[in-house]
């Protein structure tokens, strides 16, 4: 979660301020401490409050595509491994899509399991995305752990 207030544009900081004056009253600005806009995923949030408002659930849509892509990485690596299919080449021709995104997206089956559960769950932070699971994932788990940070109750 990275504060964002420095990379965004001032007239950008500046038109929402004006529309926060604008709908809060005098007496509901006085009460707050702390202003400030968080990445959470791809979504930006304007932060209102305390620094230690609990941060926001995962995004419905980043959660279920985190759990396509899982699902699909373990029935390729499946379907690798017990030999119904003899390459990644064909089953990027059966998906339509690159054999070099069925190999980057495949690395979801060699997640640890308490991640790999996490993921199933829902319990993930808000700041995964499928795109940083495309990235090369060391294959020691402790490694993975250290490498997505987990912060969520498995």
């Amino acid at each position: 979660m990275a504060d964002l207030s420095s990379s965004i544009p001032s007239n950008l900081l500046l038109s929402i301020s004006q529309s926060l004056l604008s709908i809060l009253d005098a007496h509901s600005i006085a009460r707050i401490s702390h202003l400030s806009l968080r990445r959470y995923g791809r979504e930006v949030k304007l932060m209102l409050g305390d620094r230690l408002t609990p941060p926001p659930q995962p995004h419905s849509m980043l959660v279920q595509g985190l759990q396509r892509a899982l699902k699909k990485a373990l029935i390729w690596n499946d379907s690798l491994l017990s030999g119904k299919t003899a390459s990644l080449a064909k089953i990027a021709q059966q998906e339509n899509v690159t054999q070099r995104y069925i190999a980057q997206m495949i690395r979801l089956a060699y997640l640890a399991p308490d991640i790999q559960e996490g993921i199933i769950k829902g319990k993930i932070p808000p700041t995964w995305t499928v795109d940083q699971f495309r990235e090369v994932i060391p294959l020691d788990w402790e490694q993975q752990r250290l490498k997505f940070c987990l912060q969520y109750a498995g």
